[in-house]
């Protein structure tokens, strides 16, 4: 069934079916494998292995769909390279320059509170005191962040994070709910998991460093990366527009 801890390709004939309907399943084996071995991180190779397999079968699955095929594929990593650049799930201790691994539920914070905001919507609310909702609830969760009330740490101020959290309210709301969960909350509650778990991957491959910790100064290198793909997506989309 395994090879060298990994999931050996012939065992996806027989989850086909789930694959075929939700690609991001292949997370959810990621992380099983991840309970399994007692981890307390997906390690950053392992991440990388599992986000190409994800790529493999979006093109195989979605290969019809042309450019959105491409959206589809990297929905997850544009979402977290977004919340990367106003949120960082580690705290200010450092010991002997390096910093201990965030929890899971630090890492996909932003993910958890955009979508329980969509989630606890009973008062029929349009899309946009939806989104306003979300912003809102987002920003005080970044105070008490800011306030050492919660895990993490705000890395962006002023203005600029107030466009930055918007910006992911709006990508969120659009391509996670309307787009991945069809615009249905039962559909987001069941697929939200594996959403995070693509997302935590992918903050893997961006901060992972052999041993489980990592240095200050690969922790910026890491967040600069994320700041110029989601730049970059900005600046592929004014160029579209």
């Amino acid at each position: 069934e395994r090879v060298g801890g990994d999931l050996k390709l012939g065992r996806f004939s027989r989850i086909a079916s789930n694959l075929e309907m939700d690609q991001l399943f292949i997370f959810s084996f990621l992380k099983e494998q991840v309970r399994r071995d007692k981890l307390d991180q997906i390690p950053g190779k392992k991440a990388s292995h599992y986000n190409s397999l994800y790529h493999f079968f979006v093109s195989y699955y979605q290969s019809t769909k042309g450019g959105t095929m491409t959206e589809i594929a990297t929905r997850h990593e544009r979402v977290t390279d977004l919340y990367l650049q106003f949120y960082l799930p580690f705290n200010d201790k450092i010991i002997d320059g390096k910093r201990s691994w965030p929890k899971s539920h630090a890492i996909v914070q932003p993910i958890d509170i955009a979508a329980k905001r969509i989630l606890k919507d009973t008062l029929n609310l349009t899309p946009e005191e939806i989104k306003l909702e979300m912003y809102q609830e987002l920003m005080s969760w970044l105070d008490r962040v800011e306030r050492s009330e919660a895990t993490g740490r705000v890395i962006a101020n002023g203005k600029r994070r107030e466009q930055l959290v918007w910006q992911f309210v709006e990508t969120f709301f659009s391509e996670v709910f309307v787009s991945y969960a069809e615009g249905q909350r039962s559909i987001l509650n069941s697929r939200l998991n594996r959403f995070k778990g693509g997302c935590e991957a992918v903050f893997s491959q961006r901060y992972s460093k052999k041993g489980g910790s990592f240095t200050e100064q690969s922790e910026v290198a890491a967040t600069s990366e994320a700041v110029t793909v989601a730049t970059g997506i900005g600046d592929d989309n004014s160029e579209q527009q």
